[in-house]
């Protein structure tokens, strides 16, 4: 009788203490931690984006004044800063992403790739968790690749221009991959 008190005794002991293994604690990780380089999360108040150094976050205006009100909430666009010390003369010479956050009740429309010349499908990929699909094309001789993805929260369509006038990022790019595994909807307080 005491050899199966003291076995039972043992028995809810180990689950107490694999119960008590289990426990997990919020700990704030930086973007270093995270995404094993320097950055800002960038935070439009509806969803944010890690914006890894050596590029800038753009605000998008719905308007051409450039006021809070203006402020697209549902976009944010990360530029990727010149490497050459000149700065360039367009914004538009560099390579850039723009995401787009779409609520799930409404409907994600990619744009047709019919538009666009040498098209050719992205192999699908999962990064931070999300399942990316989407094509590559040009236009107007610019490289750029037109992602989507979704969750039972959000949809996020993604462009990340590649190349433009000689410089240029890949989906490769353990920057551009932080930023696509980095998107999330802002956590309500």
């Amino acid at each position: 009788m005491k050899r199966i008190t003291a076995l039972i005794t043992a028995a809810v002991m180990m689950v107490s203490l694999s119960a008590c293994g289990n426990k997990t604690e919020e700990v704030q990780l930086t973007p270093e931690q995270l995404y094993g380089m320097s950055g800002v999360l960038v935070d439009n108040g509806v969803f944010n984006a890690f914006c890894p150094e050596g590029w800038t976050d753009e605000p998008q205006y719905t308007l051409e004044q450039q006021t809070e009100a203006s402020l697209m909430t549902d976009v944010l666009q990360f530029v990727k800063e010149d490497s050459e010390e000149e700065a360039s003369e367009s914004d538009t010479d560099a390579p850039f992403i723009v995401i787009q956050y779409v609520p799930v009740k409404e409907d994600l429309i990619a744009p047709d790739s019919s538009y666009y010349n040498e098209v050719e499908r992205v192999a699908a990929f999962t990064t931070g968790g999300y399942n990316w699909s989407g094509y590559y094309a040009y236009v107007e001789g610019h490289k750029f690749a037109y992602l989507t993805t979704s969750t039972d929260e959000a949809q996020y369509a993604v462009t990340v221009w590649l190349q433009n006038d000689g410089s240029g990022v890949t989906l490769e790019d353990d920057d551009v991959k932080a930023i696509l595994s980095s998107i999330a909807l802002t956590e309500e307080e």
